[in-house]
C-alpha cells in the first residue's frame, strides 16, 4: 500500500468518528488511533489502516459504499466488512468467523485489549476475556460448556445458544 492510501485512511477515520465518544468519555478516534499503533512496529499500512478504521461501520453513520466513496483500497475494505458482526450470529460464533482472518483476528485482540483497559463493564469484562483467550487460540473445547455461558453471564433459560461443535458431550 502506498503512503498515500494511509494518508486517505487517516483522513477518513478522523471525519467518520467525528467527536464521537466512547461510553467512558474517551474519543472513539483516539481508541482507533491506540489500536492502529499496536501494528506500527509491523510496519504494515494495510493492517494500521485496518485497525484504524475497525469501528467505522458499526459506531459511525458510514457504510462501506461511504468508505469506498472516499478512495478506501479493497485491501482495506475486506477485513474491515469481515470485523462487522452479523445480526444472526453470537459473540461466539462471530468470534470463530473472524479468527479465520489473522488481521481480523489481531486487531479484535488488540481492540478488546484496549477495550479492557478502559473501564469495562463486568460482562464486558468477562466476554473481552473469553475473547481474548479464544483468538489467542486457547483450545476452548477444553472450557465445559456450563462455564462459557457462565463467564457471558448467560441465565439458565437461555442457555443452548453455542455452535454445535461446542455442544458436544465430550466438552
Amino acid at each position: 500500500m502506498r503512503e498515500l492510501d494511509m494518508r486517505i485512511c487517516k483522513v477518513a477515520a478522523k471525519d467518520a468518528y467525528g467527536q464521537i465518544k466512547r461510553r467512558d468519555g474517551s474519543s472513539l478516534y483516539d481508541h482507533a488511533v491506540r489500536v492502529s499503533n499496536q501494528f506500527a512496529l509491523l510496519q504494515s499500512a494495510e493492517t494500521a489502516s485496518v485497525a484504524l478504521l475497525h469501528d467505522v461501520l458499526t459506531q459511525t453513520e458510514w457504510d462501506a459504499a461511504r468508505l469506498r466513496k472516499e478512495a478506501i483500497p479493497r485491501c482495506v475494505m475486506e477485513p474491515l466488512i469481515l470485523l462487522v458482526p452479523r445480526a444472526d450470529e453470537t459473540w461466539i460464533d462471530y468470534l470463530h468467523r473472524i479468527s479465520i482472518d489473522p488481521v481480523c483476528r489481531f486487531i479484535k485482540l488488540a481492540d478488546m485489549q484496549d477495550d479492557l483497559a478502559s473501564d469495562p463493564t463486568p460482562l464486558e469484562r468477562k466476554q473481552y476475556s473469553y475473547g481474548t483467550l479464544l483468538l489467542a487460540g486457547w483450545p476452548t473445547k477444553h472450557f465445559m460448556r456450563d462455564s462459557i455461558y457462565d463467564i457471558l453471564e448467560v441465565p439458565k433459560k437461555m442457555r443452548g445458544f453455542l455452535p454445535e461443535h461446542m455442544e458436544d458431550k465430550d466438552v
